[in-house]
């Protein structure tokens, strides 16, 4: 005879080796020509990971978001895949139920919008990502009385960019609903501009 609840304990054991990862890295935001450490965590029952990175055609104010299917389909597209940035990892000696964690690098790109892709062996869920690389770093400050101070600086230097545009997507926060307005400022010689 069976035991009754044995259904149960296969099922525990399934979810104790399902095939699992988890990934982060500090900023999707680069400087170029910075490499970035990437995280894998919470790794589990996996024999092999792959980091792909892909050159997009979009530009920084882009509102698509890969890892939802209909943007996907929308960039995949534009997407020049670059071999020489993969990332990929085989793991040895785990047993399929413990979890472990991993370090590599993404090399430093040039300026622009790329795709991180992430798959495994055995298959699990693929992760997709936009990657920003981008020499220009934006920094804001609220000043009273709702405005908004924008510094725009060399992101390697920290020099500031006289006439910087800074492109704001301002929307009403009163009790009339409008729709949301582009508004763009011009820095000044120190790199700044002021919304109010």
């Amino acid at each position: 005879g069976g035991w009754q609840r044995m259904n149960e304990l296969r099922n525990a054991e399934k979810s104790l080796t399902q095939s699992a990862y988890a990934y982060r890295i500090n900023s999707r935001v680069a400087v170029p020509d910075s490499a970035q450490n990437v995280y894998f965590q919470n790794l589990r029952n996996l024999k092999q990971l792959t980091l792909r990175v892909y050159r997009t055609d979009l530009d920084g104010k882009t509102r698509l978001d890969p890892a939802i299917d209909a943007d996907y389909q929308k960039l995949r597209r534009s997407l020049t895949e670059l071999p020489q940035y993969a990332l990929n990892r085989t793991f040895v000696g785990y047993p399929d139920y413990q979890t472990f964690a991993d370090t590599a690098r993404i090399a430093g790109l040039p300026a622009g919008v790329y795709m991180l892709e992430v798959e495994t062996s055995p298959a699990t869920t693929v992760s997709r990502t936009l990657y920003f690389v981008s020499g220009v770093q934006p920094l804001s400050l609220p000043l009273p009385g709702k405005a908004e101070r924008y510094v725009v600086v060399d992101a390697a230097s920290g020099q500031p960019l006289a006439g910087a545009k800074v492109e704001l997507t301002v929307s009403s926060n009163g009790r009339v609903r409008q729709a949301p307005r582009a508004v763009t400022l011009t820095c000044n010689a120190k790199g700044e501009a002021v919304y109010t």
